[in-house]
């Protein structure tokens, strides 16, 4: 949108006190004339925002949610609006949080230290800092604004917080990201307080999804006219790869069979045409992908990587993961869809107990394929024990057509709180449990059987799909 600022430059507000006022009281302008950051050579380059860039900065509410791909760079400019900020806004409280130590000094070096030791002359006078040159984290202001970045958030009221990469940390260490989340929240009191979340999605489980859930589903309403916007509402981001000028080949690229598929798949199902340089650049860059990170894996990553749509971005695979490339296969071959309860055949239970919480599976055989038609999870609920567990069982709508039950090999682990072991007591409930036998050799003989077996199984993807996240997700201890 038209800005009277437009059409001021940076040697205009040298000559001109006007035009200085006008420019620097424009977010945008300053934003587009101000600031720096170091090129790969290590030298300085003005930062001008990006056509994606420039698309959060309009879009943008006091609470947003970016669920982002590599390359849209938005950390850079989330750090560049917070630099802004302490700088234009005296007495502004900042925090840049992260799950890694060195990423964060880094990000503090890169958007919020360099840009500020390199602003475009006489603007660098606006409010000199007080704090050593050598910090690694903290930038203090001579007009009481302050920059903290770490990987915790600190005490204290701020009115800007701005987490990076949470999705990485709410699946890699959910009790820190949980953490964050209460103690954001403590720190945001005022509604007016600005708060984003910016991260690729780290995986297809964990907090982050939950807020990209919720923000969608509330950007959703209020673009349909259906609820009243609050400062307080999540607004959710997302800028797939397609929408990005820069993600174009200009020479033909060879495509696979799979995907002509996936792309036909995306003209079908989400109404995504595409042009034929930015399918070459998809393809090419698939490639690169699967030469870094193998066959088994880079379908996956480029779904991380680079979305075409907030659901593929959760499809991730991660480092060591077990059973994601199972899951894969299961999805392209159609057997995680609809699997109802079918009365004609008994239904099954398979159990995994464990002290943070108990996995139950209810699954039927129909001929040589296994059906699994509902999963109950519950984790870190110390008031949900094994008589819980059974009364549920009961509530199914199957609950006169078991067959078997199957337990790990601790079953038979003496409980001193029932005063007999679980499987008795599961027994005078009715319940009588099948061990199955410990492996001798976890590797060998549990994944490459559990593998066999997966080839065979179907999943209902309404009933079982929360497990089937977390499967994905399992990796060896």
């Amino acid at each position: 949108m038209p800005s009277p600022a437009d059409s001021i430059t940076l040697d205009m507000i040298l000559r001109d006190v006007e035009a200085a006022k006008v420019a620097l009281d424009d977010n945008w302008w300053r934003l587009c004339n101000l600031y720096m950051i170091q090129a790969p050579d290590g030298k300085p380059i003005n930062f001008f925002p990006t056509a994606i860039q420039k698309r959060m900065y309009y879009q943008r509410r006091w609470r947003n949610i970016l669920l982002k791909g590599r390359g849209v760079r938005s950390t850079s400019f989330w750090c560049m609006l917070a630099l802004d900020m302490a700088l234009f806004r005296p007495g502004s409280s900042i925090a840049i949080v992260g799950h890694d130590q060195e990423r964060m000094e880094k990000t503090f070096f890169d958007y919020i230290r360099f840009p500020y030791d390199n602003m475009r002359a006489p603007i660098y006078r606006v409010a000199p800092y007080d704090n050593s040159p050598g910090s690694k984290k903290e930038l203090l202001l001579s007009n009481r604004s302050r920059i903290v970045v770490d990987t915790n958030l600190a005490s204290g009221n701020f009115q800007y917080i701005l987490s990076t990469e949470f999705g990485i940390m709410s699946v890699d260490d959910p009790d820190k990201a949980a953490r964050f989340q209460r103690d954001a929240l403590a720190a945001l009191r005022d509604p007016y307080a600005w708060f984003t979340m910016e991260s690729t999605s780290g995986g297809p489980v964990g907090l982050f999804r939950q807020y990209c859930e919720t923000a969608r589903s509330v950007t959703a309403q209020i673009k349909s006219g259906k609820r009243a916007r609050d400062p307080r509402d999540l607004n959710f981001m997302f800028f797939p790869w397609y929408e990005d000028p820069t993600k174009t080949r200009a020479t033909p690229y060879e495509l696979t069979k799979e995907q002509d598929q996936y792309f036909a798949k995306l003209t079908a199902d989400q109404h995504i045409t595409l042009s034929d340089q930015q399918k070459w650049w998809y393809a090419q860059t698939e490639k690169e992908e699967q030469n870094v990170g193998g066959m088994h894996r880079h379908a996956l990553h480029m779904k991380m990587n680079y979305p075409s749509t907030p659901e593929e971005a959760f499809e991730s695979m991660q480092e060591g993961c077990v059973w994601a490339k199972e899951i894969l296969v299961a999805e392209q071959q159609g057997r995680i869809g609809e699997f109802l309860y079918d009365p004609r055949y008994l239904v099954n239970t398979a159990w995994d107990i464990g002290g943070d919480g108990t996995v139950i599976w209810f699954f039927q055989t129909v001929g040589n394929a296994i059906h699994f038609i509902d999963c109950n999870m519950v984790f870190k609920d110390p008031s949900y024990g094994l008589a819980s567990h059974l009364d549920d069982l009961r509530q199914k709508p199957w609950a006169k057509r078991y067959g078997y039950h199957l337990a790990p090999h601790d079953i038979q682990n003496h409980q001193y709180n029932l005063g007999q072991t679980n499987k008795e007591f599961a027994r005078q409930r009715g319940v009588v449990f099948g061990k199955v036998p410990k492996a001798e050799n976890k590797l060998i003989d549990s994944i490459e059987s559990g593998r066999m077996f997966l080839a065979r199984c179907m999943f209902d993807k309404n009933r079982c799909g929360g497990a089937l996240d977390w499967m994905r997700l399992y990796r060896l201890k």
